[in-house]
């Protein structure tokens, strides 16, 4: 015996799942730095760069510079006692999603969550609103939507009883 509402179901189509499109990236050095220059979010920093002055908001070290026409970001990121240092591309809006598509969604990406993505373009591109631009695209995956978990209910925690030396003093019911 079927209900109309699992009939229902049955007969509506399965909605596909939207797959990201990797075809292949063909830019020139030519077109990333025509594209660096163009880009109105980054004209702070090429003036960083003319006038060799970056204002420390930050405890990190970071400067920028440019080497054969692209603007690039040195940036030292410490991990504890350690220290790396990481020299980033500075990524222009038009190719920021192109780049976050290839760490996140690519085989070699694997959807992994938020931290790891993040850590994976940041070991070598940079942009103004990187993190929050990451957690936004991932927030959006479709597939990292239809795979997550929901959440489930949590346990209550157990809690010890006490103990008397009395018989039938406390009667403790599990329901």
């Amino acid at each position: 015996v079927r209900t109309r509402a699992a009939e229902k179901r049955l007969t509506r189509p399965v909605k596909p799942l939207i797959v990201p499109d990797f075809e292949a990236l063909e830019y020139t050095v030519d077109q990333v730095i025509a594209e660096q220059k163009s880009d109105p979010s980054l004209q702070k920093y090429w003036k960083y760069v003319n006038d060799g002055k970056v204002p420390s908001m930050e405890t990190h070290h970071k400067e920028f510079f440019v080497k054969r026409g692209i603007l690039y970001r040195s940036f030292t990121k410490q991990h504890g006692l350690y220290e790396t240092k990481l020299k980033q591309l500075v990524v222009p809006e038009k190719l920021r999603s192109r780049v976050l598509n290839i760490a996140h969604s690519s085989i070699l990406g694997a959807h992994q969550g938020c931290k790891k993505t993040i850590d994976r373009v940041e070991s070598n591109f940079y942009w103004p609103g990187i993190q929050s631009f990451c957690k936004s695209y991932i927030a959006r995956c479709d597939i990292c939507q239809h795979t997550a978990s929901k959440g489930s209910v949590k346990r209550a925690p157990l809690m010890a009883g006490q103990l008397t030396n009395i018989p039938f003093d406390h009667l403790y019911v599990d329901i």
